[in-house]
C-alpha cells in the first residue's frame, strides 16, 4: 500500500506547483456549478476532494477522465482539495459574485458603469412599420396610383401598335423592292432572285400573324383619319 501524504507546507507547495492549470480550472468549475449564482459559498472543501478523485464531467462533480488523479488519488486529493477550495473562496469573496460569468446577474439597463456589459436590450418604443390609416387622403392616393398605372398601360399599347406599323411598312417596302427587281429581271430577260433567297416578302418569312396584320391595318386607318381631321 502507498504511504499517506502528510499535509505539510513542503508537500502542499510541491504538489500545488506541479498541478496543471487545466486541473485547477476544472475543480473551480465544479465548485462554481455546486454553488450556483448565489453570493454565499455553498460548496465545501470536500467537493473539491471528491472532484479530484472522480472521472465524471464537471457538471456531474468530476474533473473528467483526462485530469483525474492517477497515483495516490485519495491522499493527494485531500492535500490539494482544501488548497483549491481556499483559493476559490478567496477569489469569489474578493469579486463579490461568482467567478463564472454565466452565473452573474443581468446588468441593469440604467447602470452607467462602462465596465458592466451584456445589458438587456430596451424594448423599442416605436414599431418600424407604420400603421396604415384608411382615410380620404389614402383613398385619393390609391386612385391616383391606379390612374398612373392605367396611363402607363395605355402608353405601352400605343408603343406596341407603333412598332407593329413600322414593321409592316418595312415589310411592304421590302416587298415592293422585291417585285421591282423581279420585274426588272423579267424585262431584261435575266434570271431573277431565287424563291428560297432570304430576301423575300411572304408573311411566313416575316412571321406576321393575322391579328397583327388586322391591328396594324386598323392603326394605319385611324392615323390617316386623324391626319385628315387635323
Amino acid at each position: 500500500p502507498s504511504e499517506v501524504l502528510e499535509a505539510t507546507d513542503e508537500n502542499v507547495d510541491a504538489h500545488v506547483r506541479a498541478m496543471s492549470g487545466s486541473l485547477l480550472e476544472a475543480v473551480i468549475d465544479v465548485l462554481e456549478v455546486t454553488s450556483g449564482p448565489y453570493p454565499g459559498v455553498a460548496a465545501k472543501a470536500q467537493h473539491a476532494v471528491d472532484a479530484l478523485c472522480s472521472n465524471e464531467p464537471t457538471w456531474r462533480g468530476g474533473v473528467g477522465p483526462k485530469l483525474v488523479l492517477r497515483e495516490d488519488r485519495q491522499s493527494l486529493a485531500e492535500v490539494l482539495g482544501p488548497v483549491i477550495h481556499a483559493y476559490w473562496q478567496q477569489k469569489r469573496q474578493k469579486l463579490g459574485k461568482p467567478i463564472s460569468r454565466r452565473f452573474w446577474p443581468a446588468t441593469s439597463p440604467t447602470d452607467s458603469n462602462p465596465h458592466c456589459v451584456f445589458r438587456p436590450r430596451e424594448k423599442e418604443r416605436y414599431s418600424l412599420r407604420k400603421q396604415r390609416k384608411n382615410d380620404v387622403d389614402a383613398f385619393r392616393k390609391l386612385q391616383q396610383l391606379r390612374k398612373d398605372f392605367e396611363d402607363a398601360k395605355a402608353l405601352c399599347a400605343l408603343v406596341r401598335r407603333r412598332e407593329t406599323v413600322r414593321r409592316l411598312r418595312l415589310d411592304a417596302g421590302r416587298g415592293r423592292l422585291r417585285r421591282a427587281l423581279d420585274a426588272l429581271a423579267s424585262s431584261n430577260k435575266i434570271e431573277g432572285l431565287d424563291k428560297d433567297a432570304p430576301f423575300a416578302d411572304s408573311d411566313a418569312d416575316y412571321r406576321l400573324t393575322p391579328d397583327e396584320v388586322a391591328n396594324a391595318t386598323k392603326a394605319i386607318a385611324e392615323a390617316a383619319a386623324a391626319a385628315k381631321l387635323a
